[in-house]
């Protein structure tokens, strides 16, 4: 179970990574 866990919170972070970077590109 904590595993999956921690496989969701690395893809969360990921995602909102890759976000924050589309983000940063259209400033």
């Amino acid at each position: 179970m904590d595993e999956a866990i921690e496989m969701l919170e690395r893809t969360l972070t990921l995602k909102a990574g890759a976000a924050f970077q589309i983000e940063l590109k259209h400033l």
